[in-house]
């Protein structure tokens, strides 16, 4: 699992510069956004061959494999495939994530 905050980007990068840790022979992403409510938790699952979350507002805790990741506004989670990762939204300021999923390739 990879963890950066798009503040911590030095200048001029761009959505191909982000994304450039997934393999070019993925051709199309899913992308939706959940906004958690107090205090939410979500389900473990496993991750794909290619899942981004962006923290887009508030702060959250991300459990990757057991280990707890605090993530705040504009962080980004690459996680790597097969990882087991849940989400726990702040109870003061609950997270907005918008998760990215790889769905194919252009093959």
């Amino acid at each position: 699992m990879q963890h950066v905050s798009l503040y911590d980007l030095p200048g001029g990068n761009d959505q191909a510069e982000l994304l450039g840790n997934l393999p070019s022979s993925y051709g199309s992403y899913r992308a939706e956004v959940k906004f958690f409510a107090r205090g939410e938790v979500t389900e473990q699952e496993r991750a794909s061959k290619g899942t981004l979350l962006l923290v887009v507002q508030g702060s959250c805790a991300v459990r990757v494999d057991g280990i707890e990741y605090p993530a705040a506004r504009f962080d980004l989670l690459a996680l790597e495939s097969g990882e087991a990762f849940e989400i726990c939204a702040d109870e003061i300021d609950p997270a907005v994530v918008l998760r990215i999923e790889v769905c194919g390739s252009r093959d």
